[in-house]
């Protein structure tokens, strides 16, 4: 697959997968230490990429995140879903953190969205979530 690094910061690098079909990557690197703040701008940052680079599907890599998406945080990115949903990703499979409590608050922020042309899978390994994004 041909990959291309389209964003980096201290808490997330994204690349663009373009080969069978458009996928974005975000890396959630550590953020035991992003404050609310920055974790808004870096959301604002990654839906900017993907209404750039319109990709059909998104792979999202939580497993070194560790910052928990307080409710208030939830309330705050809900309308950033209808922005993800007009770029025309379909699907978002998202590689799970070991912190429970990270793990359920990021469960929680996607059901919140109320997507209905969204599909949301969980996966505990990064071949199992390529394999569900590639097929038909």
């Amino acid at each position: 697959m041909n990959r291309t690094p389209i964003y980096e910061s201290d808490f997330l690098i994204m690349y663009l997968y373009t080969s069978p079909k458009r996928i974005v990557r975000n890396n959630w690197l550590y953020c035991d230490e992003m404050s609310d703040e920055e974790y808004k701008a870096e959301m604002l940052k990654m839906v900017a990429m993907l209404e750039r680079h319109h990709s059909v599907g998104m792979l999202v890599d939580t497993q070194k995140m560790g910052f928990i998406i307080t409710p208030e945080l939830q309330e705050w990115g809900i309308p950033l879903g209808e922005r993800v949903e007009a770029t025309g990703v379909r699907k978002v499979a998202t590689l799970m953190t070991a912190d429970l409590f990270a793990q359920l608050a990021i469960e929680q922020y996607f059901e919140d969205t109320n997507s209905q042309d969204i599909i949301f899978r969980y996966f505990d390994t990064e071949e199992q979530a390529w394999e569900w994004l590639l097929e038909d």
